[in-house]
């Protein structure tokens, strides 16, 4: 009798044994289909991103080769001042080469604000109308004509610096990044509800600019190894791949071509602050393109990784996009403000405070673009965009003009004016965007109010 109830009470055991093995299979099962459709819904919102971080792989510094061509044709320096030129003892060289340089990096930018000028006043009203792929990839086939030029001009070393404004009006003759930015936000604008542009935004923004830290390593590791040739065979090889997945994979936006309806527009905000950071980290910390590749790279990444952080919780805090821009622009001046205080080539150490403060800087972008693409119907948002840029250009021939200006004159007593006067600008941005808070503030007040009496 007892050895029965031993036996019924084991059996109980066993097969309640067996369902819990089965209930933790289940809820592992259960787990794993989670996992995996998060991942599959997650994947199915991956538009531009793969594209976007091919072409920011792709853009790599042509200023070596620039320098090369002033040194040795321009100037008529011999080959050995023009390779020792950055080790303190030829600074009569290297201060000749900087300020040529800088002034053709300056025309070079004029090209690059007054071409897309001229582009941008029809483009976005067409990828209203057409849809967004096609500047897309009129732009990226400007890109593969820049590789074609510079690899051209490499492969003929006694032509002179001057020839490479060629490759600027190729690229710039498209719309360059102004049109690009107008049609790639425009897209996003389209597939994504205002509630999570912002955050959308950010994330986009960050796959985007994480490809830039690769490009500019494996461009400084390319022309250490084998040449400019190298580098800028495999800048067309990606731009050519951008072309090919924008065509084939990238689904158009706008399916049916739409009347576009003016409306009032609202604020927009221009930031776009020009650097000489290159010729900065030449002269004063004595780097060469390798060491500045490998900073700038790391300084990229860690800029990007701030700025998903930073976005996520201010998205899941459900702070303004206000707040977002604030903290980054205060970033910018903090960046500004600790490279500024760099004198000599002792005090590299330097550059990594610059860089973790500098942190939260890429913020800035995703939240003032999302500030813009909520308030403008939905047909309209290319022109808005299109309209952005052309504020943009018309800001970079200033900055441009004031740069060079202050970097030229203020090379051989304090080359870092330009981190001063940015610094400036931020905060003056960060007051300008306080006032924008307030008056946001006001009229959600208003609009409330409002609502209550109706």
């Amino acid at each position: 009798m007892l050895s029965d109830k031993q036996d019924e009470l084991f059996e109980q055991e066993n097969v309640q044994s067996s369902g819990d093995e089965t209930a933790e299979s289940t809820d592992n099962k259960c787990s794993f289909q989670k996992a995996f459709t998060q991942i599959k819904t997650a994947m199915s919102h991956v538009t531009l991103e793969p594209m976007l971080f091919v072409k920011m792989v792709a853009e790599v510094i042509g200023d070596t080769l620039e320098i090369d061509r002033v040194c040795r044709v321009n100037l008529n320096f011999s080959q050995q001042d023009c390779m020792a030129m950055d080790d303190g003892n030829h600074s009569d060289v290297q201060q000749a080469v900087q300020v040529y340089q800088n002034t053709f990096n300056y025309y070079q930018s004029l090209m690059a604000s007054i071409l897309p000028v001229l582009v941008i006043l029809f483009a976005g009203s067409v990828s209203d109308q057409y849809g967004r792929k096609l500047p897309m990839v009129v732009v990226l086939g400007g890109f593969v004509s820049y590789s074609v030029i510079y690899i051209i001009v490499a492969l003929n070393p006694s032509w002179p610096v001057e020839v490479l404004f060629a490759a600027t009006i190729a690229v710039n003759a498209t719309g360059s990044w102004v049109v690009l930015n107008m049609a790639v936000y425009s897209y996003l604008a389209d597939i994504t509800p205002v509630e999570t542009r912002t955050k959308r935004m950010g994330w986009m923004d960050a796959i985007w600019y994480m490809g830039g830290p690769i490009g500019t390593v494996m461009g400084g590791w390319l022309y250490k190894s084998y040449g400019t040739v190298a580098v800028f065979s495999v800048s067309g090889t990606l731009w050519l791949f951008c072309i090919i997945y924008v065509v084939v994979v990238v689904k158009e936006s706008i399916v049916q071509p739409s009347e576009t309806i003016p409306k009032r527009k609202p604020y927009r905000y221009v930031l776009d602050l020009g650097r000489a950071v290159y010729l900065w980290a030449r002269r004063v910390l004595g780097w060469d393109a390798t060491q500045y590749s490998i900073w700038s790279g790391t300084d990229e990444a860690i800029h990007q990784v701030g700025m998903v952080v930073w976005v996520g919780l201010a998205s899941f805090y459900c702070l303004s996009d206000h707040t977002v821009a604030t903290f980054g622009l205060v970033s910018i001046a903090l960046w500004n403000t600790v490279l500024a205080c760099i004198i000599g080539p002792s005090m590299w150490w330097l550059v990594i405070f610059a860089t973790l403060s500098g942190a939260l800087e890429g913020s800035i972008e995703p939240a003032l673009r999302a500030l813009i693409t909520s308030i403008p119907d939905k047909r309209d948002i290319g022109k808005i965009l299109s309209f952005l840029g052309l504020l943009e250009s018309m800001w970079l021939i200033v900055d441009k003009t004031l740069y060079t200006f202050l970097y030229n004159a203020f090379i051989e007593y304090f080359p870092q004016i330009n981190f001063v006067v940015e610094a400036f600008i931020a905060v003056i941005l960060i007051l300008v965007m306080i006032l924008l808070k307030r008056d946001w503030f006001k009229q959600r007040n208003s609009n409330s109010n409002k609502m209550s009496t109706d």
